[in-house]
């Protein structure tokens, strides 16, 4: 199976490389991590082309995916205790993006759609738990998914992501963010009024990824995010959570109705 990864706060440590890391990724002819530029602060930060099956591809992508590198975590080697590198994505990789999509338009000749993902949330995700969310461990009807880890852990502390919010508000066709880090919280929402970000051209939805993995805190159970993609005049997504045992549920449209759409409430085991 083809994969492509970002990483995050847990890929540098006293014992973890981010660049051992990534060398250890491109020994794999299935994987499509790719390296930041060089010089670039952060290591996955890349895009990948989504194109149709061949022979019905004339060579446009039908979207593209963005990968984002949070940072986060300590030097390689560095004393213990010692969670010095900044955990946000850098105002050079917001610039890096804004030109990237230029030149995406320019060799297409127009906007295309696109997903973003990155570990660590922004904190446009923490503006949504804390106006649009109900109280810990319930669940919205309009916004369904686990909301157990409130309040949830975001990029530094409000302010040093904020042109990287900016470059996601003004990327034309950017439909939605994805993020991890958080392993109690698990649900999409509508793009929130954030101090310092302007309303772009586009407001793209956020989502959580469920916690996946063996290891780490918490004893929610587990599951995996699962996108849908469709493209006709637009691209549509549709997201759902299968758990670990095979069961499907928070099945939703991300689509303009979503925020006022109203959604069965879940089995609390499943969440």
């Amino acid at each position: 199976m083809r994969w492509a990864s970002i990483y995050g706060n847990h890929d540098s440590q006293f014992n973890l490389s981010r660049e051992a890391l990534f060398e250890e990724e491109n020994k794999y002819s299935l994987s499509y991590t790719q390296h930041s530029p060089i010089g670039f602060p952060g290591i996955t930060n890349y895009y990948l082309p989504l194109y149709a099956q061949e022979k019905d591809c004339d060579g446009t992508p039908l979207a593209i995916l963005w990968f984002f590198d949070s940072q986060g975590g300590a030097p390689f080697q560095a004393a213990a205790d010692s969670e010095t590198v900044p955990n946000w994505v850098e105002p050079h990789i917001a610039d890096w993006f804004l030109n990237e999509q230029a030149l995406l338009k320019y060799k297409y000749g127009k906007d295309l759609p696109s997903l973003a993902f990155v570990h660590i949330p922004p904190t446009a995700f923490l503006a949504v738990q804390n106006t649009l969310l109900p109280n810990i461990g319930e669940e919205s009807a309009h916004f369904p998914g686990l909301n157990d880890d409130v309040p949830l852990a975001a990029e530094g502390d409000g302010t040093q992501d904020v042109p990287f919010m900016q470059a996601l508000v003004d990327t034309p066709g950017l439909h939605s963010v994805y993020s991890g880090h958080d392993h109690g919280d698990a649900w999409c929402a509508n793009w929130p009024n954030v101090t310092g970000v302007e309303k772009g051209v586009s407001t793209p939805h956020l989502c959580f990824c469920k916690h996946t993995g063996y290891g780490g805190y918490g004893n929610w159970n587990r599951g995996s995010r699962i996108l849908k993609l469709s493209f006709g005049t637009e691209m549509e997504v549709a997201t759902w959570v299968r758990m670990e045992n095979g069961e499907i549920v928070q099945r939703v449209s991300l689509n303009e109705t979503y925020g006022t759409d109203v959604y069965p409430m879940e089995d609390g085991e499943n969440l």
